[in-house]
Order: structure tokens, then sequence, then C-alpha cells
């Protein structure tokens, strides 16, 4: 009989074992920049980093159980 359990510290706590990723860095800028007619450098949309998401699927905890028969 086997006894598997994969992410036992989110099975213990719902804040413990999650697994969060940011984004790559060129799917969303930063900063919008503009150049105007003298030169100078316009900086718009400035994005201030949020909270990181919590990647579901990973984050879930699994227990499997088995049963190895031989004859």
């Amino acid at each position: 009989m086997t006894f598997d359990i994969q992410n036992l510290t989110n099975l213990l706590n719902n804040n413990w074992g999650r697994y969060q990723s940011t984004s790559f860095w060129f799917v969303k800028p930063l900063v919008n920049v503009a150049v105007d007619a003298s030169g100078n450098y316009t900086y718009s949309n400035v994005r201030i980093p949020g909270s990181t998401p919590v990647r579901v699927l990973p984050s879930l905890w699994k227990i499997r159980l088995g049963v190895s028969y031989e004859f």
C-alpha cells in the first residue's frame, strides 16, 4: 500500500504552499514612454506592482492512495 501527499503545507493551511508567479516583463509594460518634439521623454501610465497572482493548479494539495498486488 502506498500513500503520497503533494503540497502538504497547503493541506494544513490554505495560505501556505501557494505557487505565486509574476508575468514576464515583456508581457506588460511598466511604463509608457514618448519623446516630444524638443527631445524630452514623457512617461505615462506608470504601473505599480500589486499583489502577485496565485497559480491555482500548482497550489492545490493532492493525496494519492495506491495498492500493489503481486501474484
